[in-house]
């Protein structure tokens, strides 16, 4: 934990550790319990430029500076800087900077607030002290774990515990790393499901062979929580299977930041959910940014992109909007072919998905043509 002398003697801490490992519950934490310290506390995304100078405009906005909503944001930015460097007994979070040369340039220097960072960066001492977070012992995790799931009482020792959970959670901690985040993500399960620690472990086992299967990280311990079992949820309810992909999707996005492509996958697996479900005006958006993501992230003609122009389309033919879900397909198309081949299986699930849409469309004379190589490529791979 942040130690409150320390940041008043320096005025700066940045916290700094592996994603997963709980920096931002840190400083939150810190935040809550010190909250009658400060008469103001600031929190803004700092993992790119943008996303400060939207964060700091809001701030402006909540302190009704008159240079709240001008049209040339970095004088918006300066005005909050200012305001900072005159004004006492503030909180400032800057939270996944992990560029920490470009956040330098967004923090104020007086002396008069705090400012926390979190950062994956190691090399701090010219932003501000470091204070390393580290992962969790086993026995600390596994007391973590059980007070998460509420099988004994928040303030309550590892003793209290049943002699068989603390040797479920203790193999709990060590599977999961000791990553926090982990560890917070797989008591929630444990309560919400509801489920014991000896089937979580069952369940996690089962859903790290799936991710190695299909090629995700070998030891993403936070990946593969978010993957669990979601089908026994689902089953249960369709509320909770919303809940353990909406919690997934927050959480991956506090974690990786709002551009990674694993936030893609989620957004894609929640508007999958969505689709299913009928709700299509939930699914859209969700599509539309994990499109948008994979783009920038990996490239205008990835397979990944491929994909998510199929599965957009597919929810547009779905509504009846034919004439918006054709271009989609035709793009997905051209990416596959060019990326994987002619005779690729995913070209052919593409080429049928297209050509149900033409028959659609009452134009069944280019749809047969695609039809005969859904036949052909799959007789080859068959």
């Amino acid at each position: 934990m942040v130690d409150q002398e320390a940041l008043a003697a320096q005025g700066r801490a940045a916290l700094s550790g592996l994603g997963g490992v709980g920096k931002t519950q840190t400083v939150l934490e810190y935040a809550h319990r010190h909250f009658d310290s400060y008469l103001y506390t600031f929190w803004t995304l700092a993992d790119s430029r943008d996303s400060i100078v939207s964060g700091y405009g809001k701030i402006a906005g909540l302190l009704k500076l008159p240079a709240a909503g001008t049209q040339n944001q970095m004088l918006t930015v300066e005005a909050v800087k200012d305001w900072l460097n005159v004004h006492k007994g503030w909180l400032l979070i800057l939270d996944n900077a992990d560029d920490l040369g470009m956040a330098r340039e967004f923090i104020p220097t007086g002396k008069n607030g705090h400012v926390l960072l979190t950062t994956r960066a190691q090399a701090t001492g010219a932003v501000a002290r470091l204070v390393d977070i580290q992962k969790m012992g086993t026995e600390e995790g596994a007391l973590f774990l059980l007070r998460r799931a509420k099988y004994i009482a928040e303030n309550a020792l590892f003793e209290a515990a049943e002699p068989t959970d603390r040797a479920w959670a203790k193999k709990i901690a060590l599977q999961l790393d000791g990553l926090p985040l982990a560890l917070d993500q797989a008591g929630a399960f444990i309560e919400e499901t509801p489920s014991s620690p000896i089937e979580y472990l069952q369940l996690y086992t089962e859903a790290s062979a799936e991710l190695r299967r299909i090629g995700e990280p070998e030891h993403d311990s936070v990946h593969a929580t978010f993957s669990l079992a979601f089908e026994k949820v689902g089953g249960a309810s369709r509320a909770a299977a919303d809940l353990l992909f909406e919690r997934a999707l927050a959480i991956r996005e506090k974690a990786l930041g709002p551009e990674h492509p694993d936030l893609a996958a989620s957004l894609n697996n929640l508007a999958g959910l969505y689709h299913s479900q009928g709700q299509y005006a939930k699914a859209g958006p969700l599509y539309q940014r994990a499109l948008a993501i994979w783009e920038k992230a990996l490239g205008p003609e990835h397979p990944d992109v491929a994909n998510s122009l199929n599965n957009l389309a597919g929810l547009y033919d779905t509504q009846g909007q034919y004439a918006k879900a054709e271009p989609l397909y035709e793009r997905a198309l051209a990416i596959l072919e060019k990326a994987l081949g002619p005779e690729h299986p995913d070209v052919a699930r593409c080429l049928e998905n297209y050509a149900v849409l033409l028959r659609k469309l009452g134009r069944p004379e280019e749809a047969e043509p695609l039809e005969a190589r859904v036949r052909a490529i799959r007789a080859e791979n068959a």
